[in-house]
Parts: structure tokens; sequence; C-alpha cells
């Protein structure tokens, strides 16, 4: 017999960006994390400063805020822009600041973004301010070239994002983006570059800020009482009996043991657009994806107006996908059956909203929930019913409170006892600085 322990199941956690920023090895990242953030914030001046000079791609008067009026305010003063979300917003781009590139670049450029940053207000319960940054394309598929989110403290911190253009660009055709959609906060935004270097410097000898948080270094305490957690909790005692062909035990024989799945699921939103592409990308996208997750769900593909009006070649896309996943035992949770308000419904049920066939939109609900059930079944695990009702609630406001309660009934009748059902919702978790949520 040859006891040993065997991890019961196996958890992480991770960011996946594609395309965007090169490999960091681990004895970088622990190197790194050993710096003090003053000394990294030293190293990384220095890099840029021995940079050639290269060419300023967008020009500071350039920038100008977007976003609806009621959630934000934007002022101007000099080289810091200061932006007020003045509620809780989403998704991040819902409120911007945008400069467009005043000359072409070529694909494989490189270029630099820097600008500096801070919070001066925040409901957040970390205390920490945030802002979403991309370089891309100004119309069309938004295609980035470059994409980061950084949390801003009380301090002025400086911040490198490295780029690598993804396609050719005009003048005019590319910009830098960055979002505000995030908790209510007020954060300065100061002496944004984008710096553009054609082929003259290599994209990894660019520098760029590492997203980091309090206790990520290797040696941090919290982790010796969460290796103590494992032991105790997620390994279990597994014994083998080695024989030879006579049945009679092997000494001292040596056994591999290798995992090949996780107990546990772990999952992203996936547009199936990349995961069936037929471009170069697509196996890519895959091998990327499927090292870290091992489930997901659709980003935007079981969505009532996508699954409605998205035609029957997104339809068919969606339904390989489906199938393609269940082939490789990939669970799939349905998002969503419902997203409660006028502008996530498909337009031939919104448009009857103050009309006299306004009475027909339940009906209408109720068949669609049974009709991609069906169409789905087998296929997805388990389905988000309900979407973000405290923020989107017109249905609700239309025809009462019960009818959220009416959707969970059909759906637990179209697919039977054993699918289980949720609901989704943000922001329900902070009591800081979101209570009421």
């Amino acid at each position: 017999m040859i006891p040993f322990s065997l991890p019961r199941f196996a958890t992480f956690a991770c960011a996946l960006a594609l395309g965007v920023f090169a490999p960091f090895s681990t004895s970088a990242r622990a190197a790194a994390q050993a710096d003090s953030p003053s000394a990294v914030a030293a190293s990384l001046a220095a890099s840029a400063a021995a940079l050639p000079a290269g060419t300023s791609l967008v020009p500071a008067a350039a920038y100008a805020p977007s976003g609806p009026a009621e959630n934000y305010t934007a002022k101007n003063t000099g080289p810091i822009w200061e932006v007020a979300t003045l509620r809780a917003t989403s998704p991040e781009w819902a409120i911007q600041l945008i400069g467009k590139t005043s000359a072409a670049v070529a694909k494989g450029d490189t270029g630099l973004l820097r600008f500096r940053g801070r919070v001066t207000r925040t409901l957040h319960e970390t205390g920490l301010g945030q802002v979403r940054v991309t370089v891309q394309s100004m119309g069309g598929k938004f295609q980035r070239s470059a994409a980061a989110r950084f949390d801003l403290s009380p301090e002025w911190t400086e911040f490198y994002v490295p780029v690598r253009f993804a396609a050719d660009h005009g003048a005019g055709a590319a910009g830098v983006f960055f979002g505000f959609g995030f908790t209510p906060q007020t954060v300065e935004i100061a002496d944004v570059s984008l710096t553009h270097y054609g082929s003259a410097v290599a994209f990894a000898d660019l520098p760029r800020t590492r997203v980091t948080y309090e206790g990520s270094a290797p040696d941090a305490a919290w982790r010796i009482a969460a290796e103590a957690r494992i032991e105790q909790i997620r390994k279990g005692s597994l014994a083998i009996r080695v024989t030879d062909a006579a049945g009679r035990p092997v000494p001292d024989a040596v056994v591999s043991v290798e995992m090949t799945r996780h107990h546990f699921e772990f999952g992203t939103a996936v547009p199936f657009s990349l995961l069936m592409d037929e471009g170069p990308q697509r196996e890519n996208y895959r091998r990327a994806l499927f090292s870290i997750f091992n489930a997901v769900g659709p980003e935007n593909d079981l969505k009532w107006p996508a699954w409605a009006e998205g035609g029957e070649t997104r339809r068919a896309r969606t339904l390989a996908a489906l199938r393609w996943l269940k082939e490789r035992e990939i669970p799939v949770r349905g998002h969503v059956f419902i997203w409660p308000g006028a502008h996530r419904m498909p337009k031939s049920a919104a448009s009857l909203i103050g009309t006299p066939r306004q009475g027909e939109i339940p009906g209408m609900i109720r068949d669609h929930i049974r009709e991609i059930s069906a169409a789905t079944a087998g296929y997805v695990s388990e389905w988000d019913v309900l979407n973000e009702p405290y923020s989107h609630h017109q249905l609700m406001d239309l025809f009462g409170r019960e009818i959220m309660a009416d959707w969970f009934k059909t759906a637990r009748e179209a697919l039977g006892p054993d699918v289980p059902l949720y609901f989704n919702d943000w922001g329900n978790h902070d009591m800081v600085g979101d209570p009421a949520h």
C-alpha cells in the first residue's frame, strides 16, 4: 500500500489578457513584488526616460468626455482632467474620456501610453478609485491594441501601458479611451501622452505598470494560513495497491499521479464569435481560455435580443458552440432569460411598452423562456433567469414585482427539476459603497 495526499480540488485566481501584454516570468514577478513601490516607480521612470523621443499621437487638446450627462461631470484644468462618476454605472465604458490620434500608424508599430492618476472621492469599499484604459479603433469592432484596468490611490501615481497596434489606422481612426463606469467616485487623470515609436522600439522593451495587490508577495503572511487550510480541508488520503501479474505486492513501486480536471468549475464570459472564429486567432483564444478556465458562460449569445434578433447565422453559431463545448465536457451557464429593462429586450417586445399591446409582453417572455430552453436542452447545465433587477426594473414597474416569480416558475417548468436557476446581479455584496443595493 502506498499512502499519499491527493488534492480533492484546486482553486486559483487569474487574469486573462490576449495579445496585449508579454508573459511575466515567476522570477521577474517575485523580484518586482520584493521592490518597494517607490523603487518600482523609479525603475519604470528610468526605463521610459531611456526610450527614444518618438512622436506624440494624441494632442492634449484632443480629449473630450462622453456618456449620459446625468451620470458624470468632467472638468479640464490644464493638464488635469477631473471626472466624477455621480452614480453606480456600468459598463466601464459608459463614461469615457476619449482622444483621437492625429497621425497614421501601421500594424505592429509600438507605442507607450503614460498618464498620472489619483482618486479624491470614492464610495468603493477599498477606498480606491478605478479606471479602465484602452488604445483601440474609433469604431467598427473597436479593435484593441492595448487594454488595462488600474486602481487609483489618493496619491498621484504614474502608469505605463505598452502598445502594439493591432491594425493599420489612419489619422483619427484610433484613440485612447479612459473608462469611468464604476462605483461613485471622483478621479483625476493628468499628463496623458501616447508616444509612437514605429518599429524603433521592441514591444518587450517598453515599460509597463504591473497590476498587483497588498499581500501578493510569495512570502505574504496570509499564505501560511492558507496552506494550512489546504492541508486540512482540501486534501484526502488515497491508498494504491500495486501488484504484479500474479497478484503479488510490488515493493518500492514508483507511482505517478496527474490531476486531469478540477473538482470545482472555474468559468468566465466567452464571446462565441471568438470561440468559433474561422480565423487564426481562434486556436490562440481557445488555448489561452482553457489553460485557465474549465467552464464558460456565453457573453451575449444567449441573451434575448441576440437570440431573437441576431439572425439565423448567429443562432446556428451559438448552437454549434454549445455542441462543441458539450463534446469536450465543458459546463455552460446560460445567461440570461430576461434582463428586465426596455433597452435590454428585443425591439419586438420593447416597442410594445406604452401601447395598447403592452399586456402581450409577459406572454412573449414566457414563450421565449420555453423556446430557448428547448433549443439548448442538454447543452446548458444551469441558467441565469433574471439579470440585475435592482438597476433594471422597468418590467417590474409595469407588471408588478411578482412577475419575477413567474419567470422562475416558467423556467422551472421548461427545464425540469434538476437545472439550477439563479438571478444575477452586481454590487449587492458592498455594504459600504452601495448599502441600498
